[in-house]
């Protein structure tokens, strides 16, 4: 069911993280496919006059903005990027820019495909812009996608470091958009609950709330801050049920509805640390309903980004 695995966590992948991806090679990519890429990266800069450093990890970068003062990215930082992504030959894969909210990272989550995308990180500062020359094996190894993926593809790539946070700092990052989309959206009365939890009831309920671990069956109607609705029992017309504190769904659901009633209707503005947290991400987003359909990858709501607070529309119909 479509619900279960939006508000379910669930294992993620089938196959070997490291790279993505082809689970048909045991041992992913060759030392000699490698060195066939780094060659054929050399000659491209050579051919182009570009001068690049060589990591320990076989790709190759160089800084366009740098800043030494900058913080620099560490295990367990989250990141703030954006970032142009593109075959060797510059064709586009895809692209996150401004006005466009970045890209958050965990940096060490190993959450990222394609993996080169997060392992350049590790060069790079806050108000740094680099670019990066990345191996098959460290962008999409054999996976191959029409024509905008080629099967052991080298990619080329640009990012900038927006910012830096750590678990407390984000928190707080959040519950300031939790407190500006309220005051946006007129939600007045919202009652600030555990753990950066806020609820706003619209519709009062009877009756008593519910028991720990009694089966619930709510309807929702599950959106991002920018508007963007990724589930709603509404449109299946199937209310969904659950047992509340039993960890059937993320944690911010066992929080808000624990005090609910039957018939009662409000918000949960639910902080990332409640709901999906880093989350999983795939560039270009087109690749993951593939990546699902061939058996490589898991179903998991891919419609949230990493460390995004949701917003949902509630309703209790009845304690079961």
């Amino acid at each position: 069911m479509k619900t279960d695995r939006l508000i379910k966590r669930s294992l993620i992948f089938t196959f070997c993280l490291a790279m993505l991806m082809a689970c048909s090679d045991d041992d992913g990519p060759s030392n000699q496919q490698l060195l066939t890429d780094q060659g054929i990266i050399e000659d491209f800069l050579s051919a182009n006059n570009i001068t690049a450093e060589k990591s320990d990890r076989g790709f190759y970068f160089r800084p366009l903005v740098s800043n030494a003062s900058g913080e620099a990215v560490q295990n367990n930082d989250i990141v703030s990027i954006y970032y142009d992504l593109s075959i060797l030959n510059g064709q586009l894969i895809h692209s996150v820019e401004a006005p466009d909210d970045p890209v958050q990272i965990l940096f060490g989550g190993l959450l990222v495909i394609p993996a080169g995308l997060e392992l350049a990180l590790e060069e790079m500062r806050v108000g740094e812009t680099y670019e990066f020359f990345i191996p098959s094996d460290l962008s999409y190894s054999n996976y191959s996608y029409q024509s905008l993926i080629p099967a052991l593809g080298i990619t080329r790539l640009e990012i900038e470091v927006v910012r830096i946070d750590d678990v407390e700092s984000q928190k707080a990052a959040e519950e300031d958009r939790i407190l500006e989309y309220l005051e946006a959206q007129g939600l007045d009365g919202a009652e600030a609950k555990e753990d950066g939890l806020y609820y706003v009831q619209t519709e009062a309920g009877t009756g008593d709330p519910p028991n720990n671990r009694q089966l619930i069956s709510v309807n929702y109607t599950g959106t991002l801050l920018n508007g963007v609705k990724f589930d709603s029992s509404f449109d299946r017309n199937e209310p969904f049920n659950f047992q509340v504190g039993a960890g059937q769904v993320i944690q911010g659901w066992d929080l808000g509805f624990q005090d609910l009633t039957v018939g009662e209707k409000g918000f949960l503005l639910i902080p990332s640390h409640l709901a999906y947290g880093p989350n999983i991400y795939i560039t270009p987003p087109d690749i993951i309903e593939d990546l699902i359909n061939q058996g490589s990858l898991r179903p998991f709501p891919s419609e949230i980004p990493p460390y995004a607070t949701l917003v949902f529309e509630v309703e209790v119909v009845d304690f079961l």
